[in-house]
């Protein structure tokens, strides 16, 4: 089990490589999403640590990719119609 230490107690964090688990709302608030172009978007977060989430792997613990690559057919049917 993996643990970190948050508000002077102790919360079970996700394994490496699992999308972190939901301790203050923040990250999943943090969502944002901008057009670009038609059927073009870009998807990305305001909250700070959520790029070391996504992108390092010191805490390897995406949350953004793994939705999209589940998600990716779906995405563009959505965004053909746009």
């Amino acid at each position: 089990e993996y643990y970190n230490v948050a508000r002077g107690g102790y919360v079970l964090a996700s394994p490496p490589g699992q999308p972190p688990h939901v301790q203050t709302g923040h990250l999943r608030q943090g969502i944002l999403w901008l057009r670009e172009a038609k059927g073009v978007r870009k998807v990305g977060t305001n909250i700070g640590y959520g790029v070391f989430h996504e992108l390092t792997e010191l805490t390897a613990r995406p949350f953004i990719r793994p939705v999209f690559v589940k998600n990716k057919d779906k995405i563009a049917r959505i965004l053909a119609g746009a």
